[in-house]
């Protein structure tokens, strides 16, 4: 399993490495104006997103332990371009871990369009897919009070076995996260210690224990 779960997260590290590279890339020849934190048009073309921050399941899913997929921590990293003073649109990655049942790991992919109410308010709204082998959808908003603070929703179709016929369910997640450069802040910390973590996880598993 956990050679299973490695090799999936390599496969996807790859492609957000290669999206990165296309993304820079691609401001570089459009000579963009950069911006590490979120900003609207009058200061950035393009500006990174980077969030980090927790979520917790409200509702209650039948032939789901009571905690599975409970509590969610976040880190999400992508890039952003102004399209109008108004509107950006653009792109992320979102790794979500289960913190209460068995560490599981989630890997999305998602588009992501803003509207700009003003300098550090706005909205965003994010639909997306999982990249693992369970397919399933996901759909996030995002309201942002400051360039560095947000309250987020996001809800999920996903599909459980109930007999012969898989049944559709729609977990739903209330949640705060950090953004700007605090959020790039716990980004960084969370790969340092999810780097740790999977040193040691890989270790244990080589080891058989």
């Amino acid at each position: 399993m956990r050679r299973y779960i490695l090799s999936k997260v390599g496969i996807n590290m790859r492609t957000i490495i290669l999206t990165y590279i296309i993304f820079i890339l691609a401001a570089d020849f459009l000579h963009a104006q950069f911006s590490m934190k979120p900003k609207p048009l009058d200061e950035a073309k393009v500006f990174l997103l980077a969030d980090f921050g927790y979520s917790y399941r409200v509702n209650t899913i039948e032939g789901w332990l009571p905690e599975e997929k409970l509590h969610l921590l976040n880190s999400e990293l992508g890039l952003m371009v102004n399209i109008n003073s108004n509107f950006a649109i653009g792109s992320n990655f979102q790794v979500s871990i289960d913190l209460t049942h068995e560490n599981d790991l989630y890997i999305y992919g998602k588009l992501r369009f803003r509207k700009w109410f003003s300098n550090g308010m706005s909205l965003d709204f994010a639909p997306g897919i999982n990249l693992g082998e369970r397919r399933f959808y996901t759909g996030s908003m995002d309201f942002h009070f400051f360039d560095w603070l947000a309250i987020t929703a996001q809800i999920e179709e996903e599909f459980r076995w109930l007999g012969r016929s898989p049944d559709k369910i729609y977990p739903i997640y209330l949640g705060i996260k950090f953004s700007s450069i605090p959020g790039l802040g716990f980004n960084g910390g969370g790969l340092i210690v999810g780097i740790i973590y999977a040193t040691l996880w890989i270790i244990a598993g080589g080891s058989g224990n």
